[in-house]
């Protein structure tokens, strides 16, 4: 049955063990997120050296990337489901170390474009093997903190390993921090060999599924549950948010506030990295202890909804605003709100999945944002613009084009995981009538 959980696993005590491992998959998902970044980071002398044209790079920044990444996360989580975990983290985070290197060593478009494909090939195994790892770890009481603490690490991420990197480029050239954060992820993959641990429960032929698993059909089971249905539309939604805010929010405040780079690049630390980190991390607390204090799993759908749906008035208010002061203001808060909202979505996906779907539930959640958000609304947003162009001035046609992509879509996201929320009540209700059917 969808959402059954392994009794063995589902305590409140967690180990020291565990909480190691969860420093290392924490610390794995700071590399992922500073290897990404450092790409647009060092954008424009690695186009001018390698001559290529905007369009080449947009396609190095976000096709050749994002839709490998998206597609590769689903049979990366069938891997994790079904094998050993251990091995195929290693593995991936060495593989994209040194994809991450080769793009330090490019000499024209093509190498660049190598190692950006086999970066997203191989960081695809990522998220769902480590939520994976985390939900057999800790239980009910601690998976919501676990989750925040893991997700925070791309926030600490933008937060202090871009800076890094920044001062290594303008040091050393753009080359250096490709070169030097290749390297140590190399040791991180060493770290991640002899820190993480498989459940050799796994290896038991009793504990495997029975009879003939395939995506197509495991993708159904999860997708007939209500539960999990409601919450990967509502991810759905929220992607292009997601994904349209760090491609084009620089770009809207140069164009309405005459900002120079420097700044919007602070903005940018601000709002995905510190603000982030306490979003994730500080509602990730806040949830444990609401759900532990009253019992009620429903809320962990519920209260992110509602703080979703808050945040709407601050995105609108965020866009329209007519001075920097008031932008950043209006900003800070939405990005806290928004933050806070999704803290739950990697969590609910691990509860309602079986024990040998885990990471294909997270996959399939990644691929929603990633596709959408990371895909198709970036460049939706940059063609309704062009088009606005006409009608407005160049901020002007921006803002409402960004005003289509950011407040409408979280909205929707809200209202869905408020649906989630309710199919979670249904569902424990139906449980208890089974019982009560079963005692008589």
């Amino acid at each position: 049955m969808v959402g059954e959980r392994s009794p063995a696993l589902v305590g409140d005590k967690v180990g020291r063990r565990a909480w190691a491992m969860l420093a290392v998959l924490s610390l794995v998902n700071l590399f992922a997120a500073v290897d990404r970044y450092n790409f647009s980071l060092v954008m424009e002398p690695m186009r001018e050296e390698l001559g290529a044209s905007d369009a080449q790079m947009g396609l190095l920044g976000g096709a050749a990337f994002v839709l490998c990444y998206a597609t590769f996360s689903l049979p990366m989580a069938r891997l994790a489901d079904h094998g050993n975990r251990r091995v195929l983290l290693a593995g991936a985070v060495g593989v994209w170390s040194l994809f991450a290197m080769l793009n330090g060593f490019a000499t024209n478009i093509w190498h660049a474009a190598v190692s950006r494909i086999g970066l997203g090939l191989a960081e695809a195994a990522g998220p769902p093997t480590s939520l994976s790892l985390i939900s057999e770890s800790f239980g009910n009481a601690k998976r919501h903190v676990a989750v925040s603490i893991f997700q925070g690490g791309a926030a600490v991420g933008a937060l202090v390993g871009v800076p890094i990197a920044g001062l290594i480029a303008h040091s050393h050239g753009w080359r250096a921090p490709f070169i030097v954060f290749g390297i140590l992820g190399l040791v991180v993959a060493v770290v991640v060999w002899l820190v993480v641990r498989e459940n050799p429960a796994r290896a038991r032929p009793q504990e495997r599924s029975s009879g003939k698993s395939t995506f197509m059909s495991d993708g159904r089971l999860l997708l007939k549950d209500r539960r999990f249905f409601w919450l990967f539309v509502s991810q759905l939604s929220v992607g292009i948010p997601v994904g349209v805010m760090p491609v084009w929010l620089t770009a809207f405040m140069m164009r309405k506030f005459g900002i120079d780079l420097w700044l919007g690049a602070l903005m940018n630390a601000l709002f995905f990295g510190a603000i982030m980190l306490v979003g994730y991390v500080g509602s990730g607390y806040l949830l444990a202890y609401v759900i532990g204090r009253t019992g009620n799993q429903s809320l962990g759908a519920r209260l992110p909804g509602l703080v979703a749906i808050a945040s709407v008035p601050f995105a609108i208010g965020m866009l329209l605003a007519p001075t920097f002061n008031l932008f950043v203001g209006m900003a800070a808060v939405f990005f806290l709100l928004l933050f806070s909202s999704r803290t739950a979505a990697s969590t609910l996906a691990l509860d309602f999945a079986p024990d040998r779907l885990r990471g294909l539930a997270t996959a399939l959640i990644l691929a929603a944002v990633s596709i959408v958000g990371g895909g198709l609304a970036p460049w939706a947003v940059g063609a309704l613009s062009d088009r606005l162009g006409g009608l407005h001035s160049n901020a002007g046609a921006l803002e409402w084009a960004l005003m289509a992509a950011i407040p409408l879509p979280v909205l929707i996201s809200g209202i869905f995981l408020i649906f989630t929320s309710s199919a979670m009540v249904i569902s424990t209700e139906k449980q208890y009538l089974g019982r009560a059917e079963c005692l008589n």
